[in-house]
Parts: structure tokens; sequence; C-alpha cells
């Protein structure tokens, strides 16, 4: 069993500052690969973990802010990420036309580019490339099935690396048939219709039963789908029938949104925006005719008193937290949990409150900046400054652990 135990000699001559042994601090936008070995690692209230999916091509989500996890990295595989006063996306207002469809520069002739915040110049501007065409809209049930005991995942194959997932919700009726196919994100960049899969799930815990004396859930779980929405050596072989009786999806006869833009995918965060220098995005290169975008940021508030605009009264020493500012509609298949930020009002008119939470990935200021008392009864709204959301320095604790 790996054992806490030691000294580790992190890198005191690395760009990100150390605070003595097994301790990171990162600033905005600051990124950390642990050296090879096994670790506990608590971040901090702005840094997350990531690791990198080697199959697509991008880092994913591992743990969030305050959290506590233990890893095994290989000193390239894990890292840890300050996001706080960067752009982790772009949120298209519109798609455009005419471009090429394709992932990336090479195969679009299209680039993207961000603007630069007001402190950093280039080395702290974001970076990211274009997808064009290739969406997936949601397929329509041909054939309801039977014997479903809560909703299947409905699953289909990915894009080419550095596309984007296509995903699909399914409900289905009270007596345990297929009911509707929902699009939660339509993908970018596939080339084709890709297969569809139908996953059976279990209503309880199919482990044990749920009490003495009751009938422990059938594995797999119930549900009938036909042999196309199966893939070979699905574990699923009981639920497979042919004919009327299985579950049968009609998918769309092609991918959809050629020529148009179709995602912006992120390959630089970059570090120290703030709310009055959220990044313009420009498109440059094979014409994406009027294609226009607006970026997603992960902000939080980086000073530690704030002083609103507007509002009534505010009773002194009740605490208060700010709206998220979340970009609605957004299609990112790795995003994160915003957390408001929070604090105790410290002057009733103002009004003015001192930050004890700054809370963590605000997509866009939070408008209104709305401060809602949990005290009492909400006595005012007021608007956050802009200049008071961006990034801050966060400190996270790495322990190693050895066999």
């Amino acid at each position: 069993m790996a054992q806490i135990r030691g000294y580790f000699p992190l890198p005191f001559s690395s760009p990100q500052a150390t605070q003595g042994a097994n301790v990171v601090t990162l600033g905005s936008g600051g990124v950390y690969y642990p050296p090879a070995g096994e670790y506990i690692i608590t971040t901090g209230g702005q840094t997350i973990i990531q690791w990198f999916d080697p199959d697509n091509y991008l880092w994913r989500n591992y743990g969030g802010p305050n959290s506590f996890e233990q890893i095994s990295t290989d000193g390239s595989n894990y890292r840890l990420v300050n996001l706080s006063g960067v752009a982790v996306g772009g949120n298209i207002t519109n798609p455009g036309s005419g471009g090429t469809n394709g992932i990336g520069p090479n195969q679009t002739g299209s680039t993207v580019t961000f603007g630069a915040p007001l402190a950093g110049g280039v080395t702290a501007t974001a970076q990211g490339y274009v997808v064009v065409g290739g969406t997936v809209a949601a397929p329509t049930i041909a054939q309801a099935g039977s014997g479903f005991l809560v909703p299947p995942l409905i699953a289909c194959d990915p894009p080419p690396v550095g596309g984007v997932q296509a995903t699909f919700t399914a409900t289905v009726t009270a007596g345990g048939a297929l009911a509707a196919i929902a699009q939660v994100n339509p993908g970018a960049g596939y080339t084709s219709v890709p297969q569809f899969y139908i996953v059976p799930q279990p209503q309880f815990y199919q482990g044990a039963a749920r009490f003495p004396g009751d009938t422990a859930q059938t594995i797999p779980a119930p549900g009938l789908i036909n042999p196309i929405h199966a893939w070979t050596g699905s574990p699923f072989q009981a639920n497979i029938i042919s004919g009327a009786a299985g579950a049968l999806l009609t998918l769309p006869a092609a991918v959809t949104g050629s020529g148009t833009l179709t995602a912006i995918a992120m390959t630089y965060f970059g570090n120290g925006y703030t709310a009055n220098t959220i990044p313009t995005i420009s498109f440059a290169g094979v014409s994406l005719g009027a294609a226009a975008a607006t970026a997603i940021m992960s902000m939080c508030l980086n000073v530690t008193t704030v002083v609103a605009t507007g509002g009534s009264t505010w009773t002194v020493g009740n605490a208060v937290e700010t709206s998220l500012g979340l970009v609605a509609n957004s299609n990112d298949n790795n995003f994160f949990f915003p957390r408001p930020g929070r604090g105790i009002v410290s002057n009733a008119t103002g009004p003015q409150f001192t930050v004890e939470d700054p809370g963590f990935g605000f997509q866009k200021l939070p408008v209104p900046g709305m401060l809602f008392n949990s005290a009492t009864a909400q006595t005012g709204t007021a608007a956050i400054p802009a200049l008071s959301v961006g990034g801050i320095s966060d400190t996270s604790i790495l322990q190693p652990m050895v066999q």
C-alpha cells in the first residue's frame, strides 16, 4: 500500500512560486506538472487537476477546487491549473458560413485569435483552434422497445481527434418504452453520421437486494434493443432482439453544419484577464462569413473588499453572495462547476462587503452582480464593478506517497 513519507523536493527554481516543501502556488492561469510518482493533492480554491486524454489529445478535468485527490503520474499526464483570470472556451453567437469543413487550421484554413489581457501581452493571451462543420442531429425513434426500468444511455461514436463529442439523452414511457431522444451537445468535426448505441441502465444497485427478502436487480439491466445498437462484445447480449420488439433508432441522414463554425477548442487558457478585458474573438483565413463568438471566462473576485454600486440599505454583519455569471447554452463537454463569491457586509450603504470566498469560475461578470442577503429578507441589489473580477494566486499541497 502506498504510504505518505519523507521530504518532497519540488523544483524551487520553477516559474511557480513555492512556499516550502510540498506546496505549490500558481498565479492566474499558472500550470504545474508534478514529477513522476504518486501523490495526495489538496487543491486550492482556484486550482483544478486535469489528466491528459491520449485518445483525444485533450485535457480533461479530474479534481475541482478545494478537492482531495490521489493521482499516479508519469510526470506529464496530470497537471494543476489555476483557472482564475483565464479564457476556457468560446460561445458561438453566429456560426457564419462558407468555411472549409475540418478540425484546426491545417484542415479548415481558418484561425481564431483571442484578445490580449491588459497586462502580459502575447504570452498571456489565450489560444485555440476552430472546428468547422460536422454536427450531429438527434436520431428519431423507429421502434420504442420495451422493458426499460429507467432511461437508457444514448451514446455515439466520437469524431476525429480534436473534434467535440456529440451527446444525447433519452426519456421513457411509464411502460418502459423509449419516448424521446434529446440532443444535449451536437458535437463538432464529424465527417459522417456516427454509430449510435442504446445502453440499458439499472434502477437500483445491482450488487445486492434493496432489503431483506427483495430480489436483486437483474444483470444486465433489462430493456430490449435492436442488434444495430449493440457493439461487438457488448455485455447486453440478453437484451438484443431482432425484429420489431427491440428499440431501434432512425439515424440522421447526414451530419449538419457544413461550412459553419461549430466549435472553438482551447489549447492555452491565457492568464491575467479581468472583467474589463474579456478578450474579443476574431477569425482569419478561409472565410467563415459573419462568424462571431464571445469568450467563456473563468474568474473570481480578485479584491479583499468589494464596493458595489446601487442597492438600498444593508445590514452590517450579514452574509452575501454573488451570482454565478453563467453563459447559457454553452456546448462544452469539459465544463467545471462554478461557485459564487461570498462575504460579509461591512458597510450598510454602498454596499460594501469583505470577501471571505472569492468564488470560482465566473464565466462572465456576475450581471447584475446581484448581492443576496442570506440572513434576512433581501433589502437591495447592487452591481459589482468589472475591476473586482479577474484572477488571483492560489496554493495547493502535494503530499508524496511511496510503496
